[in-house]
């Protein structure tokens, strides 16, 4: 109703609709994402430096996972 009012379109109101099949597909994508292997701690590259220093690059985690929901036409 109030976008009626704002005379937003029907393609931009389909875009942004969040309904039960839509937050469906988000679950499965997020069920998908958990079933792959952990990356983390998995070693990247390591080398050592004229010092003798050992260098070792890991894969860390970033912290936060989040869904990015958004509308672009």
């Amino acid at each position: 109703a109030e976008a009626e009012k704002q005379n937003v379109g029907t393609a931009r109101l389909d875009r942004i609709m969040l309904d039960e099949a839509r937050l469906e597909a988000i679950a499965c994508a997020v069920e998908a994402i958990i079933a792959l292997p952990d990356p983390v701690g998995t070693v990247l590259a390591s080398w050592q430096v004229p010092s003798g220093l050992d260098i070792t690059r890991v894969r860390v985690p970033l912290g936060v996972t989040g869904v990015i929901y958004e509308s672009r036409p």
